[in-house]
């Protein structure tokens, strides 16, 4: 995790679902998961910065496919 006057950046690896099972529900309706994951040595990176608004910018290879 870095950090500077431009904001902090951190990384955000991928992981891949080697199974996921619904084995339940909760009393709150939430539902009870049985799941195993692997993290891959790839992934997004996050950078958070202050400003006057709110807003939301995404950039990269895929970014004009994104709303």
């Amino acid at each position: 995790m870095g950090s500077s006057g431009e904001g902090m950046r951190v990384a955000a690896p991928a992981k891949i679902n080697l199974f996921l099972n619904v084995t339940g529900r909760r009393e709150d309706g939430f539902h009870l998961l049985q799941s195993l994951v692997a993290f891959a040595d790839m992934g997004d990176g996050l950078t958070v910065r202050r400003d006057a608004e709110l807003r939301l910018s995404i950039d990269g290879p895929f970014a004009t496919d994104l709303d």
